[in-house]
């Protein structure tokens, strides 16, 4: 049971700006009995002249945005009159000459959890409410306004309710005209006859007399989703009364069962009796209740579960999914678990134990293995179903089976020679050589034997002689004894037929890069990030054959070098490490 205490008494209320009738609009999001009436004192709270206080639970969270209404007015059901059927409706609407009745608005400016208790304070003397919640913090002034021409009596004493007669309360959202209803209460003290379960019951015409304490309890919501005190007792009750919970924690049908029964409320019998502080909580225990702890009746669901992520050893695998809940309650506790297996179908599996996050750093044990995520969803009350990602694998290791030294690409005759350097060598087959053109698929172009297992160091190379024209993307691919492949590195050379190439050198860099020109004509150079912003723009002087760019200063990253001929703009990735 979650338990806190109030940490002040409720502020003095300013008044609030008033809105216009026809603004109140909204759509239905909240069902039935996600807020519920848990005290309302007829009486005004002590000392504080008129004011009058009622408190509610929200039993399912609330979320931001949403539009509640709250009002006094009665209400009557659709019946047959003498002049055929009369629809459901307000009694005393705006124009009424009941002014002591009232609707007031609350815009939702931030998500309200499940089993936050929330009391509200209208004071008649400034046509303003207030609210704060059970745990001492306050409802935003700006998300409270009374309705325009409601609770305009100026006889404080009576207005919003009288104190010795009570009123109802009904919670709505949409609209007076077409109310979509939350809640209904009265803790209405009278002596009238045609009552029944605690509501008015004057079926089948509009009532005769008692507009302002009148109504009937909305069919749309029944006793499932209402308390009505109105009775005829034998001894007279004062409308104070407050709700005694008789659960410790329980989800969103258990207490409204327990709430819309009368036998677990609190009432007065003694006239002028001392109203309840609804901030001090509910409850005998000690302390009071200032939050009700409220469980999901559903429990939530998962979809799409995978994981991404590089599958090399050393690289962090993020699982991924999409959390769903009936209630609309918020994730909270979900746990997750990680497995290994030899296979894509994941069979058998092995739970990595030391895997219990939404991220997993893969290790030297997951080479050549296939790997899998899974969560088991949480709402913070339930646990939903365990579902479990695809399998993906294998993992491959960090550690190349060759002491790569880096591939250099540059213009020879009318072709384009690749040369690279291996430290060292182990189980390698040799290289595949690959060449596309910009948004093209990479075709298979050479192959050079490699020495197999080696500790000296050893130079390769291989010619294109038949470059493409413009942009050629060249990619060497390492070939393992067993057949694994392992892409070493990527250069591009721009070849036109007329012999041009651009060439830079280093590639990676780490300050400064030689670029050869050709006898490319170019007039301008430009250095870009990867998304396209400018970081340098360099003219050229006329038949330069050459650029030495400094990228002292810039961060570690990829880079694109663009030159300009009157050919138009040509690419090139620069990485700076």
């Amino acid at each position: 049971m979650k338990k806190s205490y109030m940490l002040e008494k409720i502020i003095r209320f300013l008044m609030f700006p008033l809105i216009s009738i026809a603004m109140l609009n909204a759509e239905a999001s909240l069902s039935k009995g996600d807020l519920a009436v848990i005290g309302m004192n007829g009486g005004a709270d002590a000392g504080a002249g008129s004011v009058r206080s009622f408190a509610v639970v929200a039993l399912n969270t609330i979320a931001e945005g949403e539009v509640i209404f709250f009002t006094d007015r009665g209400w009557v059901n659709t019946y047959t009159g003498a002049n055929g059927v009369v629809n459901g409706h307000f009694l005393t609407a705006s124009t009424s000459s009941f002014t002591n009745e009232g609707i007031f608005k609350w815009t939702v400016s931030a998500k309200i959890t499940a089993g936050t208790l929330i009391i509200f304070k209208l004071d008649p003397t400034v046509s303003g409410v207030r609210a704060k919640k059970g745990d001492g913090s306050t409802i935003p002034n700006a998300d409270l306004a009374i309705v325009a021409d409601t609770w305009t009596n100026t006889n404080n004493s009576a207005n919003p309710w009288p104190p010795t007669t009570g009123d109802q309360l009904i919670i709505y959202q949409v609209s007076e005209a077409s109310p979509s209803f939350v809640f209904a209460f009265n803790n209405i003290s009278l002596t009238n006859t045609n009552n029944s379960n605690g509501w008015h019951n004057n079926t089948g015409a509009e009532p005769p007399t008692q507009y302002p304490v009148y109504s009937e309890l909305p069919t749309a919501l029944g006793a499932a989703y209402s308390v009505g005190f109105f009775t005829q007792p034998s001894a007279l009750r004062y409308p104070n009364v407050i709700y005694n919970p008789t659960l410790e924690s329980g989800n969103k049908t258990n207490w409204l069962a327990s709430i819309t029964n009368v036998s677990n409320w609190a009432t007065q019998t003694t006239a002028n009796a001392v109203t309840y502080v609804f901030e001090d909580g509910f409850g005998s225990g000690s302390p009071k209740l200032t939050e009700f702890s409220v469980v999901s009746a559903n429990a939530p669901a998962v979809s799409n579960v995978a994981h991404t992520g590089t599958l090399k050893e050393g690289q962090t695998l993020t699982g991924n999914y999409t959390f769903s809940d009936a209630d609309g309650d918020t994730e909270s506790g979900s746990m997750f678990k990680w497995y290994r297996s030899d296979n894509v179908n994941g069979n058998p599996k092995v739970e990595i134990n030391s895997a219990t996050g939404k991220t997993y750093l893969l290790s030297v044990n997951d080479i050549n293995k296939y790997i899998g995520f899974e969560v088991t969803p949480r709402d913070g009350g339930l646990n939903g179903t365990a579902v479990q990602s695809p399998f993906r694998g294998p993992v491959t290791s960090s550690v190349l089976p060759v002491g790569f030294l880096g591939l250099v690409a540059k213009l020879s005759g009318k072709g384009v020679l690749l040369s690279w350097q291996t430290a060292n060598e182990q189980h390698n087959k040799g290289f595949k050589v690959y060449r596309h053109a910009e948004g093209t698929t990479p075709a298979l172009i050479g192959w050079v034997e490699g020495k197999g297992n080696t500790a000296a160091s050893s130079n390769y190379i291989f010619t294109d002689s038949k470059p493409l024209n413009g942009d050629n993307y060249y990619s060497l691919v390492q070939v393992d004894l067993d057949g694994k492949e392992n892409e070493l590195d990527t250069k591009v050379v721009a070849f036109l037929l007329s012999g041009t190439a651009i060439v830079t050198y280093p590639n990676p860099v780490t300050d400064r890069v030689d670029i050869s020109l050709g006898s490319g004509k170019f007039t301008e150079a430009k250095l870009l990030d990867t998304q396209g912003k400018l970081i340098k723009r360099i003219a050229l002087a006329v038949n330069a054959t050459s650029l030495n760019m400094d990228l002292t200063g810039l961060p570690n990253g990829v880079y694109l070098l663009g030159l300009r001929s009157g050919a138009g703009w040509k690419y090139e990735k620069l990485i700076k490490k």
